[in-house]
């Protein structure tokens, strides 16, 4: 079965900076994100389309933390 890459932002504000990112087997996504994102919320799924081979973007620096 073919590798997806899952990545995972949050919409909050305060987890602006926060993102998950994996590699997982296709067929297994949908059973994974089930047994780790907590029941009573909903959720948006995007599937990005296959883009040509590129280079991984690099992520920007994050702010340092206001205290």
């Amino acid at each position: 079965m073919a590798k997806i890459k899952l990545s995972i932002q949050f919409d909050d504000p305060k987890f602006k900076n926060m993102g998950i990112e994996t590699e997982i087997e296709d067929g297994k996504a949908a059973k994974f994100l089930k047994s780790v994102l907590p029941k009573s919320k909903s959720y948006t799924v995007k599937r990005k389309k296959k883009q040509p081979q590129s280079q991984p973007t690099p992520t920007p620096p994050s702010p340092p933390e206001i205290k």
